[in-house]
Formats: structure tokens, C-alpha cells, sequence
């Protein structure tokens, strides 16, 4: 549901600004590589702590509306796909395929030396990890602060950083708290891409 609001809100935005002041309309498309590092600690017996690497490509955009000073707002829909690598293989299969959507609510700055940086706040972030024998989901909240260079006209450089930390989690069809299960869940990443300001 937080998904479909979000989205909604994106669109009704730009639907607004651009009848408005499409000069002022932030549409901002990115491609990208992440790779993170994903802490689980389970209290759930068998007591297990461990981790995994995930790394992939990305790609999505960004919606908003550049304010009359350097200031600008909107959202940041994300979509990731890759492989994951668990620290203890003697435990865990050795790699799992994933897919991964955020969706942020975002504030930047763009100063006057081709350079530009923002903040967002994931209201939700949900990963699809899939193996030979099962299916694993797990959804939370995430931040993230970015940094973009000018390299072309209408090409940027950008890096990002990212903290992910997940509430929910299902294994096997059962959902429930990570609380329940894992005492830490969460995962810390960067991202290096480009991105095309339109």
C-alpha cells in the first residue's frame, strides 16, 4: 500500500508542476552498480550470526520540483537486481538471486559548481531473495545521501550512500517481526552512477 501511495503522489506531482511550471520540473533518470553489506544476526535457535554481500545493478528515477532558490524536493523510486554471498557457506547456500525496490521521499541542493547533493528517506524498502528450495522476503525502511558532479551537459556522476534496516521478514510463507527472529537486520551500501537531469 505504501508503494501505490507513493507512486500515486509522485505522479500527481508531476502531473501538477508540469501544467504549471514544467521549466521548474525535476525528472532525473539514473542507472547505476550497488554493493552492500548485509548484517543478520538470529536469536532464534539455532543462534546463528552472520552476513551476506549483495551486489548488482541498478536503475530507476527521480521526480520532483526545483524550488526558485538552489533547493529541490520529490521522490526516488530504486530497483536493484544481483546476487547475494553469504559470509558462511557452511551454513547458507553460497549465492542467491535478488531483486530490490525503495521508494524515498527526497530533499537536494544544486550549487553553482556543476555539483549537487540530496537526502532521502526510503518509507519503504522491500527485497526478493530467491533460492533452488525457497523464497525470501524482508521490508523496512532505509536513508541515503548522494553526492552528483557535472560531467557532461546533461550527464552526471553521482555516489550514494545507503542504510537499510529491514522490520519484516518471511521465510517459508510465515511472515513475522525481525524483531522475533534476528536482533540486526540491516545492511549499509554505496552506489556509483550517472544519471540524465531532463
Amino acid at each position: 500500500m505504501k508503494q501505490i501511495i507513493f507512486t500515486a503522489s509522485l505522479l500527481i506531482l508531476g502531473a501538477v508542476v508540469s501544467s504549471s511550471a514544467s521549466a521548474r520540473l525535476l525528472l532525473e533518470p539514473h542507472v547505476g552498480y550497488e554493493s552492500a553489506g548485509v548484517l543478520a544476526n538470529k536469536t532464534a535457535t539455532p543462534t546463528q550470526n552472520d552476513g551476506y554481500r549483495t551486489m548488482g545493478a541498478t536503475f530507476g528515477a527521480r521526480l520532483g520540483y526545483h524550488l526558485p532558490v538552489l533547493f529541490w524536493f520529490g521522490g526516488d523510486i530504486d530497483y536493484s537486481t544481483g546476487n547475494n554471498t553469504w559470509a558462511d557457506t557452511t551454513v547458507n547456500a553460497s549465492s542467491y538471486k535478488y531483486t530490490r525496490t525503495d521508494y524515498y521521499a527526497m530533499v537536494g541542493v544544486d550549487l553553482p559548481v556543476l555539483l549537487r547533493g540530496w537526502v532521502g528517506y526510503g518509507v519503504a524498502s522491500n527485497v526478493l531473495t530467491d533460492s533452488s528450495s525457497n523464497t525470501y522476503k524482508a521490508s523496512g525502511t532505509a536513508v541515503k545521501g548522494g553526492v552528483g558532479i557535472k560531467i557532461l551537459p546533461f550527464v552526471n556522476l553521482t555516489l550514494e550512500g545507503i542504510l537499510r534496516t529491514m522490520t519484516d521478514y518471511e521465510a517459508g510463507g510465515v511472515k513475522t517481526s525481525v524483531s522475533s527472529t534476528f536482533s540486526t537486520y540491516r545492511d549499509a551500501a554505496y552506489r556509483i552512477g550517472i544519471s540524465v537531469p531532463l
